[in-house]
């Protein structure tokens, strides 16, 4: 899955100019892999990862296992 949103990124260039990024329902995370790996680097960046399942960790992304339809 990872390579798929890399390349869909590759193609529309949809992650330009982006520096804080949240992604719901992030499991397994190949978004917030591909994020990771474009970020990396750039001053002030800003992943938060947000899923009911556990993740594996993600260098440079914020986890939370929670459920997004929920008031906290």
């Amino acid at each position: 899955m990872t390579i798929i949103a890399s390349q869909i990124d590759d193609e529309f260039r949809i992650l330009n100019g982006v520096t804080t990024a949240v992604d719901l329902c992030a499991a397994p995370g190949s978004w917030s892999q591909v994020l990771a790996r474009r970020l990396k680097g750039i001053d002030g960046a800003k992943i938060v990862a947000v899923d009911l399942q556990a993740m594996a960790p993600l260098p440079g992304v914020i986890q939370m296992q929670g459920d997004i339809t929920k008031v906290m």
